[in-house]
């Protein structure tokens, strides 16, 4: 079984390379930094055979670069899929993955996903906060009418509803005040 899998791993070298100098051109388009790799091994557990992947770069410690990272091993997924012509043609982020990361490069990530979808017909959904991107440092990377280019919704809570979701409010109820009035 393992040699099975290394087989495939040979087999399937040109692949991992292409998915590797992807991930790799991802972070350095991010941070300039060249030493980027997916860490692709062939592993044999307990009988169960796969291919396994660690994803690095120097100086990848900070919660910032981490969650790139992610973003960067997302997209690279993202891209393999499409050139093997299977699999989904959109990718949703919460905006948490932009948490903790400087806002030039949270720009950067946006125009690069922005290539990807374009280059290859896909859809990203985005969630972001508006104070993320209303930062000089982003809008050195970004104009508003770039943002605005690519902007399908935008929600809000403006008390009339009109931004939101489902164009209204859900009520809110304390679910522990109902609880204590049954007993």
């Amino acid at each position: 079984m393992v040699d099975q899998a290394r087989e495939a791993h040979e087999k399937l070298r040109p692949v991992w390379e292409a998915e590797n100098d992807y991930f790799a051109s991802l972070i350095k388009d991010l941070y300039g930094i060249a030493d980027a790799t997916l860490g692709i091994t062939v592993k044999n557990k307990d009988g169960d055979c796969g291919i396994s992947y660690k994803p690095s770069f120097p100086t990848d410690r900070s919660l910032g670069k981490k969650k790139l990272k992610a973003f960067a091993f997302d997209m690279t997924i993202f891209e393999h899929q499409k050139v093997e012509e299977s699999g989904i043609d959109f990718m949703v982020h919460d905006s948490v993955l932009y948490e903790s990361s400087d806002s030039r490069q949270y720009a950067k990530a946006l125009k690069l996903v922005a290539e990807l979808c374009e280059r290859k017909h896909l859809q990203y959904i985005g969630v972001m906060n508006s104070d993320d991107v209303d930062t000089d440092d982003f809008r050195n990377q970004m104009s508003k009418d770039e943002i605005d280019s690519y902007v399908i919704h935008r929600l809000s809570d403006d008390p009339s509803g009109k931004e939101t979701l489902f164009g209204f409010f859900f009520p809110v109820v304390d679910v522990r005040e109902d609880s204590n009035a049954k007993k």
